[in-house]
């Protein structure tokens, strides 16, 4: 896997993508194990824990280092290098952050599977991330690629965004 189209991977574009690919396949055995409805069901709270677990983290970080659990914060101490695999940018609109993300190398591998529906339970992970992290942030999923949008983006709100 050494290439995504016509793109040269970087090492955490390949690991996001066999990411990707060992959720695809564990999504598909839940859903087959338990039913569609009780499969998603248990991969949805899987992921919500884990994003939470990591939001906690995240958050442990920034507190050890005795700063405020703002949004920059949590940028500045996420545990991936996010920069290294996927293409976002951000900005202040107003009293709100928007931070938008025209390549993910997840939604890559789930659209060449054409799994799309299932890859959008993964992109909850964000919002649990955010709940462990600091439950004040409020962030809302805006545009996915996985439901047609030309890009994901995302809306953080509250006193400390």
């Amino acid at each position: 896997m050494s290439t995504a189209g016509e793109r040269p991977l970087t090492a955490l574009q390949g690991m996001a993508r066999l990411v990707a690919l060992l959720f695809h396949h564990f999504a598909e055995e839940a859903e087959k194990a338990l039913g569609p409805e009780e499969g998603r069901a248990l991969v949805a709270r899987a992921i919500y824990n884990m994003g939470r677990e990591r939001g906690r983290q995240i958050r442990e970080r920034v507190d050890a280092a005795g700063l405020e659990p703002t949004l920059e914060n949590m940028f500045r101490f996420y545990d991936l290098p996010i920069g290294e695999a996927w293409q976002s940018q951000g900005g202040r609109v107003g009293d709100h952050f928007i931070k938008t993300y025209t390549y993910c190398p997840l939604a890559e591998v789930w659209k060449e599977l054409g799994d799309e529906q299932r890859g959008i339970l993964y992109c909850d992970i964000d919002i649990a991330i955010v709940e462990g992290y600091n439950p004040a942030i409020a962030i809302r999923p805006v545009k996915n690629v996985q439901r047609g949008d030309d890009r994901c983006e995302y809306e953080y709100a509250g006193p400390q965004a």
